[in-house]
């Protein structure tokens, strides 16, 4: 098993869950991200994301965050993404066509 490289906290204020992940968002970690994640889907709070100092991202972790979204909608709630990219990030966004998924 790869050491972890990411971090994600989770708090929560005013009925909603903030979710601050950081590191390195890659498949190498999918399975235990995916995992952590998948605990906010059981949440009663809406969901906010914050990707802060993230290393690298790929695909599949932009898959991830698609995958979430679709189950926290899907119970009612409501879901957000903010980011604040580097360059690499966000160039892999734009040329996915994902850009729009997550907001400055």
């Amino acid at each position: 098993m790869s050491e972890k490289k990411y971090k994600i906290t989770v708090s929560k204020k005013d009925g909603q869950s903030i979710v601050k992940i950081s590191g390195e968002l890659t498949i190498d970690f999918a399975t235990e991200i995916k995992s952590e994640l998948a605990k906010l889907v059981k949440s009663k709070n809406d969901i906010t994301i914050e990707l802060t100092k993230v290393s690298t991202l790929d695909l599949t972790f932009i898959q991830l965050l698609i995958a979430l979204e679709k189950s926290i909608k899907e119970k009612g709630k409501k879901f957000s993404v903010k980011s604040n990219l580097n360059d690499e990030c966000k160039k892999l966004l734009v040329n996915s066509g994902l850009n729009s998924f997550v907001s400055a």
